[in-house]
């Protein structure tokens, strides 16, 4: 989220080239482009004040990050494919912000119609956490790399 909009195209190309085997999500900012990737993130800022969600072409997944109640409806009523909730627990990114806990996790969690992705401390270790706490799975960068 830090690269610039008009930048990100080449990495995304640089980054098909390098690891075909990887399905990509990218910025649903990046839609008009009609790239050849897996499916479009929609920020909680940017999901809020969406009616409907584009033209959906059935080969790409829409999800959409949520916080709490009014946004996992949103999302819902737009028909998302799944949505990545966080911050569970404390994260590297953001040391003074505590998360929201498996507790608060599970019952948001619990509200959605579609898998739910926890965010924020994840990494392969706590997946079967996460799926204990009505998570699909868990999303991050940091805790998924090596």
């Amino acid at each position: 989220p830090t690269l610039a909009l008009n930048a990100q195209p080449a990495l995304i190309d640089q980054l098909q080239q390098q690891r075909p085997d990887l399905k990509l999500v990218i910025s649903a900012a990046l839609y008009e482009l009609n790239l050849p990737i897996a499916g479009y993130h929609l920020r909680h800022a940017d999901l809020l004040p969406l009616k409907a969600l584009p033209h959906r072409d059935e080969q790409q997944l829409w999800f959409a990050s949520v916080h709490d109640t009014a946004s996992i409806t949103t999302a819902d009523l737009l028909g998302v494919d799944a949505m990545i909730l966080g911050a569970v627990l404390p994260t590297a990114s953001h040391p003074e912000q505590a998360g929201i806990g498996w507790d608060r996790f599970q019952h948001l969690a619990s509200l959605a119609n579609c898998p739910v992705y926890a965010l924020g401390g994840q990494s392969p270790a706590t997946l079967s956490t996460a799926q204990q706490h009505a998570g699909y799975g868990v999303a991050g960068i940091r805790g998924m790399l090596g």
